[in-house]
């Protein structure tokens, strides 16, 4: 099934991807699902991205402005960005209000973005920036890997892993159950009062965790106002 109906998105238009554990795979699979039913398309960040990444069959806009996406046209997906960090290794996302401007213009069909980071761990607890979202954005998906659970918890395993230990009150190298992600999904929802739209994405790659566990997560996410669907994405090991 279509990653895009699986999450239900008819009625989606700019959608906030955040968390960890396939967050660009997942924007690049909707991209090109919009794209293929005719959509126009713009992904961007927020934050900052691999120079590398949103590259192959994108039309790809730097030094973005209102006026330069505004009038983009075609059928290839747009990745719109601001600059190249000063080694190169990274692209640096819009504004907020930059993406609020070109939504309010409604020129692009579905916007996606990007909006935090998570140095390719499966698992992140937000730090109290984050995750960085225009105002105009109508939907939050949570991205969470599920070959985190299971897993000691280090940084190697949860971005910010400090922090998680912090807010789920368990020392580093406990055992990261799916309580935890509860805990995780409370605090992006308490970041996003005004987005009434909120999904949990669970990305499958490279787990082995028993069928039964999403049902279990799905049951603990309904206090926190979180849909749950989960699916492979195709991501790197870090």
């Amino acid at each position: 099934m279509p990653i895009a109906r699986d999450l239900t998105l008819a009625v989606s238009r700019v959608i906030a991807v955040a968390g960890a554990g396939g967050k660009t795979s997942l924007i690049e699979a909707l991209a090109r699902e919009f794209a293929q039913s005719g959509e126009q398309v713009l992904a961007t960040t927020t934050t900052k991205v691999g120079a590398l990444e949103f590259t192959s069959d994108w039309r790809v806009v730097a030094e973005a402005t209102e006026e330069s996406l505004l009038s983009q046209k075609g059928t290839l997906p747009v990745f719109a960005y601001d600059t190249l960090t000063t080694d190169g290794a990274k692209k640096t996302g819009l504004s907020c209000k930059l993406i609020d401007c070109v939504a309010e213009m409604k020129s692009f069909s579905r916007i996606l973005i990007e909006a935090d980071g998570s140095k390719r761990c499966p698992l992140k607890m937000p730090a109290e920036h984050e995750p960085v979202i225009p105002a105009s954005a109508d939907t939050l998906i949570l991205v969470a890997g599920l070959r985190g659970l299971g897993e000691p918890l280090s940084e190697d395993i949860v971005f910010r892993s400090k922090l998680w230990s912090e807010m789920t009150r368990k020392p580093l190298g406990s055992i990261i159950e799916p309580a935890d992600l509860a805990v995780m999904a409370r605090l992006y929802a308490n970041k996003t009062p005004l987005i009434h739209r909120r999904i949990l994405f669970l990305n499958s790659a490279f787990s082995n965790q028993p069928k039964d566990i999403i049902d279990k997560i799905a049951e603990l996410m309904k206090p926190e106002g979180f849909d749950v669907s989960a699916g492979l994405l195709p991501i790197p090991m870090p």
